[in-house]
């Protein structure tokens, strides 16, 4: 009996494979706060690993589209410009995202959290 080769044959839960670099500045601060984050399963320096990861799965791993929270968040008007990156891959697939909000309140109710990895 002859076995077919295995070519083209990928490990399980390699394709699946997130690593991503994110990033938060205020302009208030002079350091920029980064964090790890891989998921399945979830790990990293992210202090909320898998909460960020289950809100980047919800949007499909699209930035722009994370369920945002700011119907039950209350932010103050303080105006404290505040940038968040993501570099990486989610799933495979090459992730660039970045977005300025008018405060880090503002920015981690708009990303659901996900860039919330320092106090």
């Amino acid at each position: 009996m002859l076995a077919a080769p295995l070519m083209g044959v990928i490990p399980a839960g390699a394709a699946t494979q997130s690593s991503l670099v994110l990033s938060l500045r205020q302009q208030a601060q002079t350091s920029l706060s980064t964090a790890q984050l891989k998921c399945e399963p979830p790990g990293g320096t992210h202090q909320s690993a898998e909460e960020a990861c289950d809100r980047i799965a919800e949007a499909e791993g699209d930035f722009n589209n994370l369920p945002g929270r700011s119907d039950s968040v209350l932010c103050t008007m303080e105006f404290n410009e505040t940038t968040v990156a993501a570099r990486g891959k989610w799933r495979g697939k090459r992730v660039s995202y970045r977005e300025t909000f008018a405060n880090p309140c503002l920015a981690h109710a708009a990303t659901s959290g996900v860039f919330h990895f320092s106090d």
